[in-house]
């Protein structure tokens, strides 16, 4: 199941317009120094039964985390749009559909912005959760 929820996460967010490139998780890659990209996380955080009983369905629940890179020194507009595309695109009681599954989102939220490694970076949460 978490594999369903995973591409129907990774398949959502590549079809946002407007996005910087995106590096896969655990896929080496080698930002340039100019150009701002995104690195998504899957975070899941729960698997319990939807009601009680016997062989109750399971309701799983997770954070789709996006860490936000832009250049070290360029100021926070770039990212600031970045990450108004995401929470737009993402918005609370939006409903993904992938193979058999749902995934709904709950909320998407951004943290501060720091410096990390020559990079500004601002982490999106995107919590979700399905069913199955």
């Amino acid at each position: 199941m978490y594999e369903k929820i995973r591409a129907a996460l990774e398949t959502e967010l590549y079809g946002v317009s407007g996005l910087p490139d995106i590096a896969p998780e655990n896929v080496s890659y080698t930002p340039k120094t100019d150009k701002a990209f995104i690195k998504p996380h899957f975070v899941p955080v729960s698997r319990r039964p939807a009601v009680r009983g016997t062989d109750p369905q399971q309701r799983y629940d997770g954070l789709y985390r996006i860490y936000c890179h832009t250049p070290e020194g360029s100021g926070t507009f770039q990212s600031n749009q970045i990450v108004e595309t995401l929470l737009t695109h993402f918005d609370a009681t939006t409903d993904i559909e992938y193979e058999d599954i749902y995934v709904s989102i709950d909320y998407a939220d951004r943290n501060e912005g720091r410096v990390v490694g020559g990079w500004y970076q601002v982490v999106v949460d995107i919590s979700w959760y399905s069913y199955g």
